[in-house]
């Protein structure tokens, strides 16, 4: 067996942390061993326990990767969305298009690997702890900040089960590009790897053309 080689103490990390996305995202949490993962990060399995406890802390800590990359970005969003609906003048459809696109383009920028949307997957149909991390850093936060803007748009109260739904069912045409993007890739012929720059523009430019198209049947309705 070849000697894995000497590693700094971050390196080490960001390894076992890229091995578990991968890994768990692939066969969950029950699937993976240590020895998988420390296989996939040529490290010692020792330095499991010692980084992170144990596999149980390895998953946690891919969750909490995702939501410290993703959840800063929707606090931002939601500071930049208060500050402008102060103004009277701010169209809430408008900002509402905005913000959807902006979370589109930072949910798929090219880079961030597919592992995501399957560790996210399969989080919503088997929750462990870890979605606890998930829920209240990046995920409630970016559905609260869709739900506050349709209604504003649409007039119902922001927390009934009517706006919620309308505000699930926004965000899960925006999802489906990242969870069932093998089917879209092989109607349209597109190699079924990351999106390229101009797949990209084109998969935002048809979410915003829905959302916008959302925005105008609600007015549509009040």
């Amino acid at each position: 067996m070849a000697e894995l080689p000497e590693l700094h103490s971050d390196d080490t990390r960001e390894r076992l942390l890229a091995a578990g996305l991968a890994l768990f995202g692939r066969h969950g949490y029950d699937g993976v061993t240590t020895r998988m993962l420390a296989a996939a990060a040529r490290v010692n399995q020792s330095a499991i326990p010692y980084h992170f406890g144990g596999k149980e802390g390895v998953y946690r800590a891919v969750a909490e990767f995702i939501a410290a990359e993703m959840g800063p970005r929707i606090q931002s969003l939601t500071r930049e969305v208060e500050q402008r609906l102060q103004d009277p003048a701010t169209d809430p459809g408008e900002l509402l298009v905005q913000v959807v696109r902006d979370l589109a383009a930072a949910s798929f920028v090219p880079g961030h690997p597919l592992a995501w949307f399957i560790f996210l997957t399969r989080e919503q149909f088997h929750p462990t702890p870890a979605f606890d991390v998930l829920y209240e850093r990046f995920t409630r936060p970016g559905h609260t900040l869709v739900s506050r803007l349709l209604a504003r748009v649409s007039g119902q109260p922001e927390e009934s089960p009517e706006n919620l739904l309308l505000a699930h069912a926004l965000i899960g045409a925006m999802v489906a590009f990242g969870s069932a993007r093998t089917t879209l890739q092989r109607r349209l012929g597109w190699s079924e790897s990351d999106y390229e720059p101009a797949q990209l523009q084109a998969m935002l430019a048809v979410i915003e053309q829905h959302c916008r198209a959302t925005v105008a049947g609600l007015r549509q309705q009040a």
